[in-house]
């Protein structure tokens, strides 16, 4: 009897190992061919525009722990694969519609979606409604951005896909150092708020962001500040201390900054008259507007848009 039971216990443990191998050879066959579906390579069609913010162009970028970035609109042609980067993936979508693959799904990048992938993650990413307009960013892979490795690859929605998206087209074109220290600054507190979701601003830097998000959304409007101590409740006097250590700015010195910020963009990037900016961004006057831009910007906004012109 023990000899027969033995028998059977070698037999059916035989059994068990081949199984295992069987099973151990099957999970290596999908590796391999999980492998073998990534690729490092790129597609760009011709109708494609990109601009790049680099460290070579603008240095200030590497304080950020920004390897690479960009603003870009893919038509019809872009398909960009990577095996192993060695930086975190960062897309904000601001129209169309993309298709990111990774080992775990297909996910979908629509508008005012972001879309993040961690360093040594293999995915492939393409144009899936066309033209896809999207502003992105490889980062290092740094303590300050560890929080990617664990984040989901898809958001369906980041309310500072717009902010971050002007902000970059700024940084681009500024020649002027200062001036892109100050905006890269605003562009480290956005991504910071929508990658690092364990730093959080204090109480009152969120009333500031809160108050300020609504000024930069009615620009036109005659703000005063008593609307914007009103706004706040605060008295005008601690409201202007939070503005100093917040901006280094006064409030209407900051409401100044965001109203040359936003006809700087429309002088770049739209065809409107510089009077009609004007009035978008608060100036009945267009004599008044040229005053505040030439003495903000030091050129007029007519030379201005001529010198952001493509040469």
């Amino acid at each position: 009897m023990v000899s027969c039971l033995t028998v059977i216990g070698k037999v059916k443990l035989s059994h068990i190992v081949i199984q295992y191998y069987h099973f151990i050879l099957f999970i290596t066959l999908v590796g391999t061919m999980n492998n073998r579906k990534w690729q490092d390579k790129l597609e760009l069609g011709s109708l494609c525009h990109e601009q790049f913010v680099d460290i070579v162009s603008i240095p200030e970028i590497a304080r950020l722990g920004i390897q690479l970035s960009g603003i870009s609109t893919m038509i019809d042609t872009f398909h960009l694969q990577r095996v192993n980067p060695d930086n975190h993936t960062v897309i904000y979508t601001l129209a169309g519609q993309g298709l990111l693959t990774t080992p775990n799904g297909e996910f979908y990048a629509q508008k005012n979606s972001l879309i993040t992938v961690a360093a040594r993650s293999p995915f492939s990413i393409q144009v899936q409604v066309s033209p896809w307009k999207i502003v992105w960013f490889n980062l290092n892979n740094i303590p300050h951005w560890q929080t990617l490795n664990n984040r989901p690859p898809l958001q369906t929605f980041s309310f500072r896909a717009m902010a971050i998206y002007h902000i970059l087209g700024l940084i681009f074109h500024e020649s002027n150092k200062a001036r892109r220290i100050n905006w890269l600054s605003q562009l480290e507190v956005y991504l910071n708020e929508s990658l690092n979701k364990g730093i959080k601003a204090a109480p009152e830097q969120d009333r500031l962001e809160h108050i300020f998000d609504k000024v930069n959304s009615q620009l036109q409007v005659s703000w005063t500040i008593e609307h914007l101590s009103a706004m706040a409740y605060y008295s005008a006097a601690h409201l202007h201390r939070l503005c100093q250590q917040r901006f280094g700015r006064s409030p209407i010195q900051q409401l100044i900054f965001l109203r040359m910020e936003r006809a700087k963009y429309l002088l770049i990037y739209t065809n409107l008259s510089i009077a009609q900016i004007a009035e978008q961004v608060g100036y009945q006057e267009v004599s008044n507007f040229s005053k505040r831009f030439k003495k903000s910007l030091g050129t007029p906004p007519a030379d201005f848009r001529k010198g952001c012109l493509p040469k």
